[in-house]
């Protein structure tokens, strides 16, 4: 499927190009589109796993996700000491941090039933419905169903260049609700999301008709969007902004419920 060259190596055919694109962008928003599938994980029949699924049974097993409960699945002792100077102790120390804020409870006031906030798992909720209604609109109209024109018309799904930035938002979102919850929830890690080769993926990419300047522009932006997509999974940019900080300090604890 290669043009044929002289050289040992032929360039890309740009039907792949074309194919990769499209394939790409298909793929991409009918995941988006699937993380906004709510129901239950349980259902024997209709059971689904999904990022709205997980976060509705969290909220539907509130009552296991306390201080003590999520140190204990990360293989965490409770206790630690301010002042260690042991790595383990002082990544402790940040994550009872991380469960003040989650729990909005004050250092001095902690406990091992500090739960996790509703409010702190609503308005994750929210985010993900709010972020997918637009993937999910569009993946309807354009990709899962054979839509007239006139039905996209009626449903006010169009396919422009604001409709694409709201795609855009909504992947950055989904990310970054992705990045809290393995991160700030569950206190695990969270890689970037932009899959970089170990190769130079750019290289060849002249044999197609673009110029230096053209691919070290390619190059410039690439490197921008990798910067981009690691801010989405960076622990303090997704925590603070989807758990404001200050809010610890106006509701009161909630209650261990079984």
């Amino acid at each position: 499927m290669a043009m044929q060259s002289s050289s040992a190596s032929p360039p890309l055919n740009p039907l792949i190009f074309g194919l990769l694109d499209r394939g790409f962008a298909t793929i991409q928003l009918t995941g988006l589109r699937r993380q906004a599938d709510g129901y239950c994980i349980d259902d024997p029949k209709r059971g689904v796993y999904s990022l709205i699924s997980v976060i509705n049974d969290m909220m539907d097993n509130q009552h296991l996700l306390t201080r003590a409960k999520l140190l204990a699945a990360e293989g965490r002792a409770v206790g630690g000491a301010a002042d260690s100077d042991d790595v383990a102790q002082l990544l402790l120390v940040m994550r009872h941090e991380c469960i003040d804020r989650l729990a909005r409870v004050m250092p001095d006031a902690r406990s091992d039933d500090d739960l996790v906030h509703r409010d702190v798992l609503q308005k994750v909720h929210d985010n993900v419905t709010s972020a997918c209604s637009s993937a999910k609109n569009v993946v309807d109209k354009f990709i899962a169903h054979s839509a007239t024109p006139s039905s996209r018309t009626s449903a006010g799904v169009t396919f422009d260049r604001t409709s694409a930035k709201k795609l855009w938002e909504s992947l950055e979102m989904v990310c970054k609700v992705t990045a809290f919850l393995l991160i700030d929830l569950l206190g695990d890690s969270c890689g970037s999301f932009l899959a970089t080769p170990l190769f130079d993926h750019l290289a060849g990419i002249e044999a197609l008709g673009i110029n230096d300047d053209q691919v070290a522009s390619l190059r410039r932006r690439w490197d921008a969007f990798d910067v981009q997509c690691a801010r989405w999974s960076d622990s303090h940019e997704c925590g603070r902004a989807l758990v404001d900080p200050q809010a610890k300090r106006l509701p009161p604890r909630e209650p261990t419920t079984q």
